[in-house]
């Protein structure tokens, strides 16, 4: 009875634990092409201010720039997320996730119009995807 039970049980947590390890193989992975790809454009400055500081100079082309990523949540961050729903409290596994889309997001669009010495009016949206 107990040997059917654990033959039952242990490809669920096979799972769990190989969903786990991939997912945050992913993530890291993920992160480390933020950092590199954002090094290179650290000196145009992005920000939600809605004017334009005039004593930098004359503004010579204005240009909308849009940046847009979709991240997914992998089963064993959506496992954590149930547990924690149930007790309430941040669901940090899916903080991560708004972090990395958020980083993305401002990264392709400074990567859209790498020439702009400004962006200025950043709005960040969040949305779920059924």
């Amino acid at each position: 009875m107990a040997l059917n039970f654990a033959l039952q049980v242990l490809p669920f947590l096979l799972f769990i634990a190989l969903g786990y390890f991939i997912g945050h193989y992913k993530e890291r992975r993920h992160y480390k092409s933020i950092h590199r790809r954002k090094s290179a454009l650290l000196n145009i400055p992005a920000t939600t201010l809605a004017e334009y500081d005039n004593n930098i100079g004359k503004v010579a082309e204005v240009k909308l720039a849009c940046g847009s990523t979709a991240v997914s949540v992998d089963y064993y961050k959506r496992i954590l997320a149930f547990f924690r729903n149930l007790v309430g409290g941040e669901v940090k596994s899916y903080s991560s996730l708004v972090d990395r889309a958020r980083r993305e997001a401002i990264l392709r669009m400074k990567e859209s119009c790498p020439d702009c010495d400004i962006f200025i009016n950043c709005r960040l949206q969040t949305s779920t995807i059924t």
